[in-house]
Parts: structure tokens; sequence; C-alpha cells
């Protein structure tokens, strides 16, 4: 099972991700010491693929993309007013 350590121990440091057996994970998450880790999810295509980026790293599920906006965007069309009552 991997777990996340959340406090320094004599083989990991706090944050780390290591594959250790089932007893000992238990023992470790009922003491507070580290937590479960499911590993980062990826995007990925209808093959079952993972998805990559125009860079060359993977996509994660779920994060949120920067994208700059675009400069020719189509503009909303102004609605039309009224002509005022004489």
């Amino acid at each position: 099972m991997k777990i996340k350590y959340l406090k320094a121990m004599h083989n990991a440091n706090i944050g780390a991700v290591l594959e250790v057996t089932d007893f000992e994970a238990n023992i470790l998450i009922k003491t507070g010491v580290a937590e479960p880790f499911e590993g980062i999810k990826y995007l990925q295509n209808l093959n079952f693929t993972p998805v990559v980026d125009d860079f060359g790293s993977l996509v994660v599920l779920g994060a949120k993309l920067d994208l700059p906006p675009l400069e020719n965007a189509p503009q909303k069309p102004k609605a039309a007013r009224k002509p005022k009552a004489k």
C-alpha cells in the first residue's frame, strides 16, 4: 500500500510517498504518522493512453488550465435601447 508521510520518520521525510506492507501502513495511519496515498489521476484518451500537452508533460485530471484570453474573441452584441417616450 502506498502512504504519504505526515511526520518525519527514520526512513522518510514529511511528504514522502513510499510503498509499505498493509500491516505497516495500517499502524502508521492509525498513529497519525501517515495517510493513504491515492495516486495522481491523469486525463486519458479514448484508447486509454495518457493525454500529453504541447510541452510533453501529462495532463492531470481535474487541473484548472490557466489560458490567456483570446485577442480575437467574439464580443457580445450590445442590447438595443428602446427610444424614450416623448
